[in-house]
């Protein structure tokens, strides 16, 4: 059923060299139950046709915004698309990903359980890309689980990686953004600021829900070959760390334990003969490893501590043992 009374919803799309997959993306946010929307597509330099598809889409539906710009970035493009929506909630799609008919509608129902700031998603549907047809979605509304969680409860579990790091899979209170933008010129830029929005959120909702399908593509930021951006992690999880231990030190551990997988994550990225980016990255594993080998925590992930007992074995053993175990 359609829900064509509510609060104004902006969708943002940031767009570069999809082609393939945004005529899905788009039309399934077109599909959605909850009507009240805006969608934002930030066609970011695109070099494909992606910006032609775009006008024709708007030419189609006047919920439809395009926004033409010179290539910056995911973060940019996001940024663009928080500067001119004018929704009263905010949600972001990855432009190669799709939703279910109830994606928005679900997320609204988080807000409104307990007048949230932000509702957020547990998880998504990973899928291999090709693999679309075996996404299997929410029946109806009503096939959701919500709960209300304490801000610092989510933080952790966000940092433990129980919750994804995604800016997409929530919707947001316009207000979470007033000041708050994407660091412009980083990878992972996620880890970078999810974290925040949690934190400048009074209340928040945790859904459960199969309303997200996320395609794991091999050319994809996360999983395409290493190159010199990827250091970037270091950074990033510095400024991340910094984040947490200024708003609660008790998460430390936490903290530690998100830094370590994502530095570790990119030194197995990094090639054996790239001895100066191994040792970039190995001196902030060797930070992190202690702690994570003796965090007791039930919500640190396996892979973390294993990671850090075999990085006791030296830079060179890590980096071919674990090579094997992620089949790198």
């Amino acid at each position: 059923m359609a829900i064509n009374k509510g609060p104004l919803i902006s969708v943002i799309v940031p767009i570069y060299n999809v082609e393939k997959y945004v005529c899905q993306c788009i039309d399934s946010i077109i599909a959605q139950t909850y009507k009240d929307i805006e969608i934002i597509l930030v066609d970011d330099g695109s070099p494909d046709n992606c910006g032609a598809i775009c006008d024709e889409y708007a030419s189609k539906d006047n919920r439809i915004k395009v926004i033409h710009k010179e290539n910056g970035g995911l973060s940019s493009a996001r940024n663009a698309g928080i500067d001119i929506c004018s929704g009263e909630y905010i949600s972001f799609i990855d432009s190669d990903d799709f939703v279910s008919p109830y994606f928005i509608e679900i997320l609204y129902k988080g807000i409104v359980f307990n007048e949230s700031d932000i509702a957020s998603l547990k998880h998504g549907i990973y899928f291999i890309d090709g693999d679309d047809e075996n996404v299997v979605f929410a029946k109806n509304a009503d096939d959701c689980t919500i709960i209300d969680i304490a801000q610092r409860e989510i933080i952790k579990m966000l940092l433990y990686q129980g919750v994804s790091n995604g800016a997409p899979w929530r919707l947001y209170k316009r207000k979470i953004f007033k000041e708050l933008r994407f660091p412009v010129g980083y990878l992972f830029e996620d880890v970078g600021t999810t974290h925040k929005t949690f934190m400048l959120a009074e209340k928040i909702a945790l859904v459960d829900a199969s309303i997200y399908a996320y395609r794991v593509r091999k050319d994809s930021i996360v999983h395409m070959d290493f190159s010199p951006k990827k250091m970037d992690a270091i950074p990033i999880s510095k400024s991340m760390m910094n984040d947490v231990l200024k708003y609660d030190q008790t998460l430390k551990k936490a903290a530690m334990s998100r830094a370590f997988s994502i530095n570790y994550q990119i030194f197995l990225q990094a090639p054996f003969d790239d001895i100066e980016s191994r040792k970039k990255l190995w001196t902030e594993i060797k930070k992190y490893r202690k702690t994570v080998l003796t965090d007791m925590s039930p919500k640190l992930r396996f892979k973390n501590r294993a990671g850090a007992a075999i990085s006791y074995l030296g830079m060179d053993v890590a980096w071919k043992i674990g090579r094997i175990m992620t089949n790198k």
